[in-house]
């Protein structure tokens, strides 16, 4: 009897412990129940870039550092990897991210799909301390809100192909 592990090139979102094992040499196995296979939309490059094929963008694998608003702007205008011309994305572009992700097939291959990232959106937040405030995204919920700009914050890059 021989195991085989199933795997995709292209973004195979099963436990890596899939596994099916076959029968002896000649004879029929039957399976012991269904076998799904879930594929994730995003194509990940050799440098590290994520492309998503449905929406055309492409994301900057996360440096995991948290940064106020200012940092976050400057970190993705000075990021250079793969040519550059990166920028923070929409509330809506990190929302389809999210929906991908609801399927438990997505956006955790580019980011900790637990946690807040800034937006490139400001906002205007009312009973709040003066100052500047952008648009922050919650992973674990998939809902927008309007931070204070100096929070810290994780950044996520975002571009439209070259």
């Amino acid at each position: 009897m021989a195991e085989y592990n199933l795997t995709f090139e292209g973004g195979q979102c099963n436990d890596a412990n899939t596994n099916l094992s076959s029968g002896p040499a000649g004879e029929t196995t039957m399976l012991r129940g269904n076998v799904v296979l879930k594929f994730s939309p995003f194509k990940k490059g050799s440098d590290g870039v994520v492309a998503d094929p449905r929406t055309g963008l492409q994301w900057a694998p996360s440096n995991k550092q948290s940064m106020n608003h200012y940092q976050a702007e400057e970190y993705v205008k000075n990021l250079s990897l793969a040519g550059g011309g990166w920028r923070l994305p929409t509330t809506a572009e990190l929302k389809e991210l999210y929906n991908t992700g609801k399927t438990g097939c997505g956006c955790a291959e580019i980011i900790d799909a637990t946690t807040y990232v800034w937006s490139g959106e400001s906002c205007i937040k009312e009973y709040s301390r003066p100052g500047p405030h952008a648009r922050d995204f919650y992973f674990l919920t998939g809902d927008a809100d309007c931070g204070h700009g100096d929070n810290n914050i994780r950044v996520l890059a975002v571009r439209s192909p070259k």
